[in-house]
């Protein structure tokens, strides 16, 4: 089955916000070390099936893994010639720990899961459409915090993705 990308636009938008002192967003971790961030959003075709698939990704790595760490992922879609807001697709919390190294949700068109994987804590979430139509759009916004002892958070990494539909 060969799946063609149709996604010409793909922009990954970063929150602001990072310490003067930061390398990268939110800075190193407690060890010192600069942590190692990655994300993406891709929108695929089928021509076979005629049907779309999106894609978010989102990582960190050089975590400590005897920490929690949790956040949120929230996955939208946004017809232009609708006249409203964006649909939120899913809006989900999640938390992995070393007891709970895998988290998942899904729900008919869609499965998210967060795992921490040796110094790694990976979001990957998938959303099936029965079609796109040009110029949709697909907005992916998610965060990994290290959940701290005194019952605070500290984001490590955010990032605001958007990705259009283009022919």
């Amino acid at each position: 089955m060969a799946i063609t990308v149709r996604t010409l636009l793909v922009a990954a938008l970063l929150a602001l916000g990072a310490p003067a002192w930061a390398a990268a967003p939110y800075g190193p971790n407690r060890a010192g070390e600069t942590l190692k961030k990655s994300n993406s959003l891709a929108v695929k075709n089928s021509p076979e099936t005629n049907t779309w698939t999106a894609l978010c990704d989102m990582s960190v790595g050089g975590v400590d893994a005897g920490q929690s760490y949790s956040g949120v992922v929230l996955f939208q879609w946004y017809r232009p010639e609708s006249v409203g807001p964006a649909t939120t697709v899913f809006d989900a919390l999640f938390q992995v720990d070393p007891a709970h190294r895998t988290w998942t949700a899904s729900a008919g068109i869609y499965k998210v899961t967060a795992k921490l994987i040796d110094r790694r804590v990976t979001i990957h979430a998938e959303v099936n459409f029965a079609t796109l139509n040009d110029e949709d759009m697909i907005f992916c916004d998610s965060r990994i915090d290290r959940d701290e002892a005194s019952g605070g958070i500290v984001t490590l990494f955010e990032a605001h993705m958007r990705a259009v539909v283009f022919p």
